[in-house]
């Protein structure tokens, strides 16, 4: 899995692309560990993603919990059907954020 990130005035978006293989939890922890350091407010896209594999989705959940812990959030963004169902399962889709697109993640970082 690839990724990348932009700054959006003080929320930084992560691009995720490819899909979930062995290890890529380690480097998006890596990747989220650094982000923190200089931003609480993340945004996850997901367009660019096939597959998300569990420990992906565990890195996720703690990062959204240390983020709120710091007065920000992780949204996510763009999920395909297949991924919606994987948070649905696993009920993480109560402690996410889901929308539909960045633009309305991001916006909802304003209000």
């Amino acid at each position: 899995m690839d990724f990348s990130r932009i700054l959006v005035n003080d929320v930084t978006v992560l691009e995720l692309k490819g899909m979930s293989q062995f290890g890529d939890s380690r480097h998006i922890k890596e990747e989220l560990d650094e982000i923190r350091k200089t931003c609480i407010k993340l945004v996850v896209d997901f367009s660019g993603v096939e597959y998300v594999g569990s420990s992906v989705l565990g890195v996720l959940a703690t990062e959204v919990r240390k983020n709120r812990e710091l007065g920000g959030d992780v949204k996510l963004v763009n999920l395909t059907a297949g991924i919606k169902r994987l948070f649905s399962i696993t009920r993480l889709d109560k402690v996410f954020n889901i929308y539909d697109d960045r633009e309305t993640a991001l916006n909802d970082f304003s209000s």
